[in-house]
Formats: C-alpha cells, structure tokens, sequence
C-alpha cells in the first residue's frame, strides 16, 4: 500500500468526521419543537448524524507490479 494511497484514505475519515459532527451539532443546537417538526427525537440525532456521513471509499491501492512496470519505462 502506498504512502499516498493511506493519505487518501486518511483524509476521506477525516471528512467524513467533519460532515458527521457538522450535522451532529446542528441537529443538537435545536430545541425540541423544531426537532418534532422534522420528525426527529433527541434520540435519533446520533443514527441520522452516522447514516448522513456515509462512509466513502478509499482509492483502490496500485499493485505493486505497477510500480515496477512504471519504473521500467
């Protein structure tokens, strides 16, 4: 796995995690009317913060015959 490949994946969590606490303490920072009006319980702010950030994917790591082949030409 390359250096690069675990900066990408590193940088994905860390965005994910921005987006996740973003939403958490918008949601948070409501009273409970205007929560009842969206139809979410105090309860349901964690789920609805964790499913929000979906988890996206790290780029796929280059074989290590690629790197070879790159250095041949």
């Amino acid at each position: 796995m390359a250096i690069s490949d675990i900066r990408a994946g590193f940088a994905l969590a860390l965005q994910r995690r921005r987006r996740y606490r973003q939403l958490r303490s918008e949601l948070m920072s409501m009273n409970d009317r205007e929560l009842s009006e969206l139809g979410i319980s105090r309860y349901d702010i964690e789920r609805i913060a964790r499913e929000t950030a979906p988890r996206e994917r790290a780029p796929a790591p280059t074989p290590h015959y690629a790197f070879a082949a790159r250095r041949a030409a």
